[in-house]
């Protein structure tokens, strides 16, 4: 076999070189922007754990992850949730954060985080709204333990105003959250079970969710006074 020209070489070695530099250049915009936003990591922990942090600083963090690629979901997803945090009462502030919550979620359908920032969001514009947000909610990530315990107190907020469909979806989600134990560090989610049984809407909820299970019923009351027993 003849071997290969040599300019044929010089075009095949260009190309080669090229390869690795457009793969730098296609990453130096992520790789900038995960610098911007490295030292408010903090801030959007923070938020995910239900923390308050003053509004300028939700603002900073914000202004940090500005220019997420289109296909970012999670960094849409995290300047979304700290411009909502920014927003207090600010109409077009909370508009901005909801249409960069369904740009994540148009990047990443499933994100149970996008997911309940969204109908965090809606829920403070239009109960209907959020209604059928914690509906769909519930349908793509119905045990997502991760954020099951600011889901379920946004239903439990929400419940005189919910719809039969994501009622019944929150409902269904009672039980595995009092019988789940992780065998690794047997933690479970009674503790969030336990906070919505301080409120009315809560233990309607409860009470919806653990109908026909008469023995999870009375374990679940005996926690309850075990807890309250603990609290004295």
């Amino acid at each position: 076999m003849a071997s290969t020209p040599r300019p044929a070489k010089i075009v095949i070695g260009g190309l080669l070189l090229c390869v690795p530099a457009l793969l730098a250049a296609l990453a130096l915009p992520r790789f900038m922007q995960g610098m911007r936003a490295e030292p408010f990591h903090r801030v959007i922990e923070s938020a995910e754990l239900g923390e308050h942090l003053p509004a300028e600083t939700y603002r900073a963090a914000a202004d940090a992850l500005a220019g997420a690629p289109d296909e970012d979901g999670e960094s849409l997803y995290e300047r979304a949730q700290v411009l909502a945090l920014s927003a207090d009462n600010n109409s077009t502030t909370l508009l901005q954060a909801r249409a960069l919550t369904v740009q994540a979620l148009r990047a990443e359908p499933t994100s149970p985080g996008a997911w309940l920032l969204l109908c965090q969001i809606d829920a403070r514009q239009s109960s209907a709204a959020a209604s059928r947000c914690l509906a769909d909610a519930f349908a793509v990530a119905p045990y997502d333990w991760y954020t099951a315990e600011r889901r379920m107190l946004l239903t439990a907020s929400e419940w005189s105003y919910l719809d039969e469909r994501a009622r019944d979806k929150a409902v269904s989600v009672v039980l595995p959250m009092w019988t789940v134990v992780w065998p690794i560090n047997n933690a479970t989610l009674r503790g969030t079970l336990y906070e919505l049984s301080f409120t009315k809407n809560g233990r309607q909820l409860l009470r919806a969710g653990f109908a026909g299970h008469r023995d999870d019923l009375r374990d679940f009351n005996r926690y309850i006074i075990e807890e309250n027993g603990h609290d004295r």
